[in-house]
């Protein structure tokens, strides 16, 4: 029996983490700030490209400074075999569990890298993505809602 969903790759394209000394605030503390972005292949509607951006949160008037500045940008390679669904169903599916899959990836990574770093080791707090929200007919007058398109690459 095929997967509905397969991860066929994945790697980060931007890391950028820095200790911010002093910090006593746990993970927990702060927040994340979050995006996906989801593309579909030009060659294969059940090949799909999923853009993971975190970055934390803090530090601002009030709000506890987090143990370490992160800016990650994380890119997985999916593939599903849902005949069944609609195309927004599938984006959502893809949006919603490819994003959770890069998510999990990610705080492993970053668990690793920062246990060598001054503040220990950073346990990403959990995080929920919603499905994808769409204008509604009368904000995109006279246009067709679709989903984004993005060429194929292969995992490496």
């Amino acid at each position: 029996m095929k997967p509905i969903l397969q991860l066929e790759g994945y790697h980060f394209d931007n890391i950028q983490i820095s200790a911010n000394e002093g910090s006593v605030a746990t993970s927990s503390e702060h927040r994340v700030h979050s995006h996906v972005k989801c593309g579909i292949s030009n060659e294969d509607p059940h090949r799909w490209q999923i853009i993971l951006d975190l970055e934390t949160e803090g530090g601002k008037e009030g709000d506890p400074v987090p143990p370490y500045n992160i800016r990650i940008q994380a890119v997985g390679f999916f593939s599903e075999s849902l005949e069944d669904l609609s195309l927004e169903d599938r984006q959502d599916l893809m949006v919603i569990n490819g994003g959770s899959i890069l998510f999990s990836a990610t705080r492993e990574f970053l668990l690793m890298i920062t246990g060598r770093g001054p503040a220990g080791p950073y346990k990403l707090p959990t995080i929920r993505f919603p499905k994808v929200s769409r204008p509604s007919d009368s904000d995109t007058p006279n246009s067709e809602e679709k989903t984004p398109t993005m060429a194929t690459r292969e995992p490496e």
